[in-house]
């Protein structure tokens, strides 16, 4: 609202003349019109109109005064000002910025945070530019810290900053940002010892009854944890199996520990905390494809050195609305069917089709004998003494673990061939919830009278499906 333009100490008139202004637009045309204000500068184009301070009449003057105090001390330090620019960074940083409770920063606290970093980020500026700081400090020719401490006293309710007074320490706290960052100018009192060791058994608590069986929401936790601490239940450590002590959860104060909802999120939410949350409330296989480390495994260099076999169900359905089961045996290193079976159950009977076909597949091309072969534990597991043993038939033979499905390297496969093949030469191919719309079948939902739900989509003869598997099949290892 005040600059100095030309060395004229002026006043924005939109300020002026505004809500919380001093005189009134019709008021400040007529003083104008009669000479009686000096308007410097015109507004527009992205200029601000300015009047001088010194044309207007006292009334005026005392009424600037009143509002925001002697111009001429808010303007000393506009120059200062100009460094003081919103850090976005340290906004995020301080914004998401978590205490070893699990809490985020009161918003109050990290505003202040953001503040200081503005005026250490502008302290940076100006202290290594000689003339920025000569302008900057309104003239003061004293020690340059001595002098910028003045400065950044002299702002300090304006900008509701916590930065020290005296220029040694604010000198210090300078350094140390430079040196560390943002972290230097939290507080360390900030989640010490005593109340690491509260949180922690909070943290507990509240995990403990996160993986209830009815999966609670995080409102209906706090619901809990609140009835426990006022004595209307009693709590059980999920990983020792003690009684919680609900004196435990109160402070020095003797006042129960509340925590809000987002604390309680943050608890259980934490990346390592929240493997160890869902191995309880999740089934086995949920929680294996979201948190089990995959294999990484090496492709070998030759044909036959590895062979990988899988069943799946064939996407489209047959005109009795199940689907063909089907078998399949790949060679790794190039990636091709060597062998394939289908039927309409789910049989050991489908993995030895598999195997028949792949060995008559072999023998007649000529190709060899596979030296490893990989297999699943559903339908194979019962081969394991004999014909899937070691020595036996293969040299090497390998179980996949049980309930890790995408370790076999069949699977990459079965998928390659799925949205590589068959949605080129099939029609429906894909899932209706799949994540990816192009991926996304059509669905049509039909409801009878008794309330039940069916889908119509279009259905196949079993011969058909087998022959457009044995089509694509052809076509993908060409």
């Amino acid at each position: 609202m005040i600059e100095y333009y030309n060395d004229i100490l002026c006043i924005k008139v939109a300020w002026l003349t505004g809500v919380d202004g001093v005189i009134s637009v019709s008021n400040y045309k007529q003083l104008r019109r009669r000479g009686i204000v000096n308007q410097v500068r015109l507004g527009g184009n992205g200029r601000t109109a300015l009047v001088e301070y010194a044309s207007l009449p006292e009334r005026f003057k005392t009424k600037i005064l009143e509002k925001i105090g002697d111009p001429r001390k808010k303007v000393k330090y506009n120059q200062f000002r100009k460094h003081l620019v919103q850090d976005r960074k340290a906004i995020s940083y301080f914004g998401n910025y978590k205490l070893e409770n699990g809490n985020y920063l009161p918003t109050k606290r990290a505003q202040e945070y953001c503040n200081n970093a503005m005026f250490l980020n502008a302290l940076h500026e100006v202290s290594s530019d000689m003339q920025a700081r000569r302008k900057a400090m309104g003239g003061i020719k004293t020690g340059v810290w001595n002098a910028l401490s003045v400065v950044v006293n002299a702002l300090r309710d304006e900008y509701k900053h916590s930065l020290p007074q005296n220029h040694l320490r604010l000198k210090d706290r300078y350094k140390r940002y430079v040196a560390e960052g943002y972290s230097s100018l939290v507080h360390k009192s900030y989640g010490n010892q005593n109340s690491r060791k509260v949180n922690e058994a909070v943290k507990r608590l509240v995990q403990s009854i996160y993986i209830l069986n009815n999966k609670p929401y995080v409102t209906v936790v706090n619901e809990i944890y609140l009835q426990f601490l006022a004595g209307k239940m009693d709590l059980i450590d999920a990983g020792t199996g003690e009684v919680f002590n609900r004196h435990d959860f109160y402070n020095d104060k003797g006042q129960p520990i509340v925590v809000s909802d987002a604390t309680i999120w943050n608890y259980v939410n934490d990346s390592k905390d929240r493997i160890v949350v869902d191995s309880q409330r999740s089934d086995r296989h949920r929680w294996n494809d979201k948190h089990r480390p995959h294999h990484h495994r090496h492709s070998p260099n030759y044909s036959l050195s590895k062979i990988s076999m899988d069943d799946r169900d064939l996407p489209r359905k047959m005109l009795n609305g199940q689907r063909v089961k089907a078998y399949y045996a790949y060679d790794v290193t190039s990636g091709c069917i060597v062998g394939i079976s289908h039927s309409k159950d789910k049989s050991t009977e489908l993995f030895l089709d598999c195997m028949r076909d792949m060995f008559r597949f072999l023998d007649k091309n000529g190709y060899g004998f596979p030296a490893e072969v990989e297999v699943e534990h559903h339908l194979v597991n019962q081969f394991k003494d004999d014909l899937m043993k070691s020595g036996v038939v293969f040299p090497f033979v390998r179980f996949a673990g049980a309930g890790n499905s995408q370790e076999k390297r069949a699977e990459h496969f079965n998928r390659l061939k799925k949205y590589g093949y068959e949605k080129r030469y099939q029609q429906g191919i894909g899932r209706f919830y799949n994540s990816q719309e192009a991926n996304q079948t059509k669905q049509e939902l039909i409801w009878f009278e008794d309330g039940t739900i069916d889908t119509k989509e279009k259905k196949y003869a079993y011969d058909q499906l087998v022959a457009d598997d044995y089509f694509v099949t052809d076509v993908y290892n060409n």
